[in-house]
């Protein structure tokens, strides 16, 4: 544990989290020994007890490959399907993002993708004989941290802060993600958690030309609710379609999903208060939607933008992010 302030580094995490990939066998009591040589002598046996018990296991990430991006997710399977089939029906429709220069187009990409992303939930829980009540009812929350370097290097690491290793998920293979947030005991589909990187790529190379330097990469870490993973594929369609900035595809309307009558879900959209022009051209066309500064899931959302050798930081909404250190 390092005080508040400190430098932290670890030149050789790559390097460990690939050892540790190819000798699954001991893990996570490997981790966990190499973890423990920062604890001091007596509290190092009780550190490795208590992971070793905790039955982590390591799981290859989600990969989605298409022709503009290739994205790495570290969610649960019905985060990960979920995330998936919003960014395949938005690419088949061919949503725009939302636009103030023309607020009846926008407002009916925003409806179909709510209306698409409702019919992926409930599709999605169906199958997994899940009820919706009790998943709205977990309603967990975490945190998130990023680190980014110049070199396009990317750690990002969800996670909560009652249960370390809480989700028994580590996909070291890539390098890059860490996922432990917490899982709910009788569930083995949470959490909603979202991390992951996304690497837009550069298509103008020359013939032969492997160099992918020009590659933009972005860590994305979404937590919250179940409107975790629709947040995250709105943030990639709105960075890859609709070519905005980074801080934009975090800062525009998004929207969320919220608990309606029984088996229900409502949209909310945020950043957009309701007596606002926005406000009503939505409402127009979907009255259940609710409007607001922010919603009431508690989605925190991070990215970490790495291009050109240049970096940054951004994250919403903006009253919960922390920006020392940006």
């Amino acid at each position: 544990m390092k005080v508040l302030g400190s430098r932290v580094t670890n030149l050789k995490l790559a390097e460990l989290l690939n050892n540790i990939s190819l000798n699954s066998f001991h893990f996570p009591e490997s981790l966990a020994l190499k973890l423990a040589e920062d604890l001091p002598a007596t509290d190092r046996q009780g550190f490795v007890e208590n992971v070793k018990q905790s039955g982590a296991e390591i799981d290859d990430p989600l990969i989605i490959e298409k022709e503009e991006y290739t994205v790495l997710a570290a969610t649960s399977p019905l985060s990960g399907r979920i995330m998936s089939d919003v960014l395949e029906k938005a690419r088949l429709h061919n949503l725009p993002p939302w636009s103030n220069a023309n607020l009846n187009s926008s407002a009916s990409a925003y409806i179909t993708l709510l209306t698409t992303a409702k019919r992926i939930y409930n599709n999605s829980l169906a199958s997994e004989s899940q009820r919706l009540e009790d998943l709205l009812a977990l309603n967990p929350v975490g945190s998130l941290i990023g680190v980014l370097d110049s070199a396009g290097n990317v750690l990002i690491i969800s996670t909560s802060l009652n249960r370390p290793f809480g989700s028994k998920r580590l996909l070291p293979s890539t390098g890059v993600i860490l996922s432990n947030f917490n899982l709910h005991p009788t569930d083995n589909l949470l959490p909603w958690s979202c991390p992951l990187i996304l690497k837009l790529k550069n298509n103008n190379y020359a013939d032969g030309d492997d160099d992918h330097d020009d590659d933009e990469v972005l860590a994305i870490g979404v937590t919250g609710g179940l409107s975790a993973p629709f947040v995250a594929a709105q943030i990639i369609i709105n960075k890859v379609h609709g070519g905005k900035s980074a801080p934009e595809a975090v800062t525009g309307p998004l929207l969320h999903l919220e608990r309606g009558s029984p088996g229900q879900l409502l949209g909310c959209v945020s950043t957009v208060t309701n007596g606002s022009d926005v406000y009503q051209v939505l409402l127009e066309r979907e009255t259940g939607l609710r409007g607001a500064d922010r919603c009431s899931d508690p989605t925190l959302v991070l990215i970490l933008q790495s291009h050109a050798g240049h970096v940054g930081a951004y994250g919403a909404p903006t009253a919960r992010v922390h920006i020392d250190g940006y």
